[in-house]
């Protein structure tokens, strides 16, 4: 399980560089990777839901931000606050990774 979440908090991480420097340098496979984002705030709002609103529901709102930026950076569509979504969700990665190890 430990390996699990350091692999997703290393997506995040990964996700969160993207949005920040804005690089759509493959963009089949940030448009995968946004999918990716995309299910995962899904599975975290079900979840939350499931524990009747967790805490954690705003992990999911990172995330679906992550997947919103990476999907129309992969259509090459640029707004200046992807900054800043690349900033809370490579701090999310890195707060993720630290509570996983």
């Amino acid at each position: 399980m430990p390996l699990f979440l350091i692999l997703l908090s290393l997506i995040d991480i990964f996700s969160g560089l993207i949005i920040l420097f804005q690089f759509p340098f493959f963009s089949k496979i940030v448009f995968y990777l946004a999918l990716f984002m995309l299910f995962k705030s899904l599975l975290t709002f079900m979840t939350s839901i499931c524990f009747r609103f967790d805490p954690t529901i705003f992990m999911g709102v990172i995330d679906l931000l992550a997947g919103i930026s990476l999907l129309l950076i992969s259509k090459n569509i640029f707004f200046n606050f992807f900054q800043f979504v690349g900033v809370l969700v490579a701090i999310k990665g890195l707060i993720s990774l630290i509570l996983s190890l």
